[in-house]
């Protein structure tokens, strides 16, 4: 029953320690984990297998040490020294009960561990691993020896993890080997000790307080210490001189989080102390991985304390009163160690209240007066109560309202800009009111137009930013801002912000009305544009074969008519032409073409006919011979037609500038011929000669 008592209560220790490991368990080989801890005369060597199926087969095969001098100067030989048994293992049974006591801590259960037929705890109320992965009774077995051999040397001697060596040398280097015999799972562990530097025994961490009602939390940072200490005695006095443990195991504290971080501190909480406000001692004492205690921490003093607040205030009114607030609030079933009253003031419901009442007000006290609210700001009030150990309750916020209907001054300094893609930017001066909520802005397209609101709710800002369309055909646009305090009183509106829009419509369209022709110019008659911007209107032509139009002419500003008169005079010769407008408004932009026109051009060439044709015929030769008389002016060349029994004229032949005749050898028909003569000048065509007709007959 003893064995089963003490394996009952490690399982309670040991439910912080579990949880504080990570099990990998397989088959591969892993080496030993091994530590040494050098003292005046001896080392200790610590060793423990990595998984429970190494730990299992090290305790049937045990474990040699092995002792190598390591001299880094050379001066000395190596030398390899047997350190303990041949084999070192666990005790037989018989031997545990002969050097055990069976009210020894923890010596029942790691015997219980090693030979014990059954390891598992049946009590529901110590069903401490159902949450856990650590299922298997190795493992278990496994986990609670290691443990217990952190904890007390002894135990870890009895099983066979643990020797020490007390044939050191002074001022020697020594490498220790921890070789299992059965090395399928597990390799050889080795550690390095120099005799020259002893360890020191460590110091617990220092404590730090949490004084609670009737109890005190005492905690320490266990992110460096983990490393030094397995467990803690956590002790308590009066006098400082007779200590008591307050933990009848040593306390765990290297828990995991679910991210499998380690918390930074560990907390232990004592609530057996008899009333607040009694001083106790508290100090520290460390186990390390030996079993060693460390020195203990150092003592702080620490005292539970009243931390009961009183029930919280309500407050039952809020009244203006001329410019003040009058608070009335209740309290029921005031404490007898009330204190008073402390009245707080915020410009929000959430921020910091800070007391506006110098001293505490008296316990029987349900008013106050708060003659110097903020005018402009926000007044929210809470009612703090508070007894003799400064516990405070706060009652909820009420908030105080002040009637104001003075509104804002009118804003000043409206600007404005537009750039080319329409986004306006307006600034203007932020007032002096320090109510003042936002501003609500305004516009119209003209100015004796109605103003319109761009600004649904009040903006908290002196800068706003709007988009316009400046594809159309007004030209300006006019702003005003208003500004709105906290009661919404809205102030006189601002001088009225004038802005011209960009000008990125073009102008409409010229139309040509009408147009005449002569030998020397050509008149086109246009409709101008009805833009009011119209700057310029342009005359432009291209040829009856061209792909660009050319300008010919430009007419600045806008008639008042609203037509326009250009003339072409620069062409030579006849012609074909097309012509057509284009308006041009103030800022460079151009109106689509006018519907073009086709214009042909016929130059007056008389002075270029042929006055006379005669036509003779030669029977002889066969022959018909044309004469004209030479023309004075200029000439390129002459074209001469036929036709042939009254068929149609047809090209016939051409002659040079300087030929008078032309002789028609191809006589192939008989009948009537006739002829035509036109001249071909750089002014164009001559009008067409004919000739007399003529009759032939070959058989003549």
């Amino acid at each position: 029953m003893k064995y089963k008592y003490f394996l009952m209560i490690i399982f309670i220790v040991f439910m912080n320690y579990i949880n504080a490991q990570s099990f990998f368990y397989n088959d591969s080989l892993s080496n030993l984990v091994a530590i040494a801890k050098v003292k005046k005369d001896e080392v200790v060597i610590r060793w423990a297998p990595k998984n429970h199926i190494a730990w299992n087969r090290g305790n049937i095969s045990g474990y040699k040490v092995l002792r190598y001098r390591v001299n880094f100067e050379g001066k000395k030989p190596v030398e390899v020294t047997k350190v303990g048994n041949d084999t070192i293992k666990p005790l037989t049974l018989e031997k545990w009960k002969e050097k055990f006591p069976e009210d020894h801590p923890y010596a029942p259960v790691a015997v219980q561990a090693l030979y014990g037929e059954k390891f598992q705890v049946k009590e529901k109320e110590l069903d401490i691993f159902s949450a856990r992965t650590i299922s298997q009774e190795q493992e278990l077995r496994y986990s609670i020896a290691l443990y217990l051999a952190d904890i007390d040397y002894e135990v870890a001697d009895a099983l066979g993890l643990r020797v020490v060596d007390k044939t050191i040398e002074k001022d020697e280097q020594y490498l220790y080997l921890i070789i299992p015999y059965d090395t399928s799972v597990m390799d050889t562990a080795q550690v390095f000790v120099d005799t020259r530097y002893p360890a020191e025994i460590p110091k617990a961490p220092p404590l730090e307080k949490n004084e609670m009602e009737n109890r005190i939390e005492l905690r320490w940072n266990n992110e460096q210490a983990r490393f030094i200490f397995t467990a803690y005695w956590i002790e308590r006095s009066k006098d400082g001189v007779n200590w008591q443990r307050l933990n009848s195991t040593p306390f765990l504290s290297a828990t995991q989080n679910s991210d499998g971080r380690f918390d930074k501190y560990a907390y232990y909480i004592d609530t057996t102390i008899s009333r607040n406000y009694e001083v106790y001692k508290y100090r520290l004492i460390g186990i390390t991985s030996f079993g060693e205690l460390s020195e203990p921490s150092d003592v702080i003093e620490a005292m539970g304390r009243d931390r009961t607040p009183p029930p919280s205030p309500v407050i039952k009114s809020i009244k203006d009163i001329g410019g003040k607030f009058k608070l009335e609030w209740e309290l029921d079933n005031p404490p007898k160690d009330l204190k008073g009253f402390l009245v707080g003031r915020s410009d929000k419901i959430t921020g910091d209240y800070s007391p506006i009442t110098k001293d505490f007000l008296p316990p029987n006290t349900n008013t106050f007066i708060d003659d110097s609210p903020s005018f402009y700001g926000e007044n929210y009030y809470v009612v703090y109560a508070s007894d003799t150990a400064n516990n405070f309750s706060a009652s909820l916020p009420v908030y105080g309202f002040i009637v104001d209907s003075i509104p804002p001054a009118k804003p000043k300094g409206l600007k404005g800009t537009i750039d080319s893609s329409g986004i306006v930017k307006l600034t203007w001066l932020l007032g002096d009111e320090p109510d003042i909520i936002g501003y609500r802005v305004y516009y119209a397209n003209r100015v004796d137009h109605e103003f319109s609101n761009l600004t649904p709710y009040p903006l908290r800002d002196t800068v706003f930013i709007d988009t316009l369309n400046l594809n159309t055909l007004t030209k300006e646009i006019f702003y005003q801002v208003v500004a709105v305090d906290r009661n919404y009183n809205h102030s006189e509106r601002s001088d009225i912000l004038r802005l011209v829009k960009p000008d990125i419509v073009p102008p409409v369209s010229p139309l040509i009305s009408d147009y005449t022709v002569t030998d020397s110019m050509i008149t086109i008659q246009v409709i101008t544009s009805s833009s009011d911007d119209v700057a310029e209107h342009i005359l432009l032509r291209k040829g009856e074969n061209d792909k660009d139009w050319v300008r010919l002419q430009s007419l600045k500003g806008k008639p008042i008519k609203g037509t326009q008169t250009f003339v072409d005079k620069n062409f030579a010769g006849s012609s074909f032409y097309y012509y057509t407008v284009q308006a041009l408004d103030s800022t460079g932009n151009k109106s689509e073409f006018a519907p073009p026109i086709g214009i042909k051009i016929l130059v007056n060439n008389n002075r270029f006919k042929i006055k006379r044709l005669e036509a003779t015929y030669d029977k002889e030769k066969k022959i018909i011979l044309l004469n004209w008389e030479k023309l004075n002016e200029p000439v390129k060349y002459y074209v001469i037609f036929r036709k042939v029994n009254g068929d149609n004229f047809e090209n016939y032949s051409s002659v040079d500038p300087d030929k008078t005749t032309f002789v028609d050898k191809d006589l192939i028909f008989d009948g009537e011929y006739q002829y035509a003569i036109k001249s071909i000048s750089s002014s164009g065509e001559s009008e067409i000669t004919l000739s007399n007709k003529i009759k032939v007959m070959k058989g003549e």
